[in-house]
């Protein structure tokens, strides 16, 4: 990786720790409204789209064309850290061949900013089972910043750090009082 792109992936993942990350953070209005004028929303709704249908295809091929040949993807719990684009298409086979076929992922976008001929986004995850009624029983939740960059091809992915989010505690249920008694 040369200097320059380590100092401008530095400078967005520091600027990244003071914007919001969850999608709760935002108000819907404002989840676009940073990014580059040639990113657009469309754009960034394609790409998540792609990555849904990529990852529940287990098509680790298709994934891995998203992202740049010199590419950075980490996963911060799994101590993963690849640094290009066919490290990545092998990461997902490998992982791909461990995961049940029922599982799907649904991403969606929460923040998007601009950073000259980059585009960063947060976005939040969700792998689990699908419903009977079409909602998701979640098993797993992360979390991910993206450094992208336009292409004719569409958005391409310099750098990714994901984080699984703990789980949700189960509400505690609350003590009977001595009027309940």
């Amino acid at each position: 990786m040369t200097f320059l792109r380590t100092v401008l992936l530095s400078t967005l993942l520091s600027s990244a720790l003071s914007t919001p990350v969850l999608a709760a953070d935002v108000s819907p209005a404002d989840v676009f409204a940073g990014c580059a004028t040639d990113i657009s929303k469309a754009a960034l709704q394609d790409f998540a789209e792609k990555v849904d249908v990529y990852w529940n295809a287990r098509n680790a091929a298709a994934l891995a064309t998203l992202y740049a040949s010199d590419a950075s993807f980490a996963i911060a719990a799994d101590h993963v850290h690849l640094s290009d684009r066919k490290q990545v298409q092998d990461f997902f086979t490998q992982s791909f061949q461990t995961l049940p076929a029922d599982l799907k992922h649904k991403m969606s976008v929460s923040h998007v900013k601009s950073m000259g001929k980059f585009c960063t986004m947060d976005s939040r995850a969700l792998i689990g089972r699908v419903k009977d009624d079409g909602s998701m029983s979640a098993l797993a939740e992360f979390s991910a910043f993206w450094v992208l960059r336009p292409t004719p091809q569409g958005l391409e992915v310099q750098a990714a750090r994901v984080a699984m989010l703990p789980p949700q505690p189960m509400p505690l249920p609350m003590p009977a009082t001595a009027t309940q008694q």
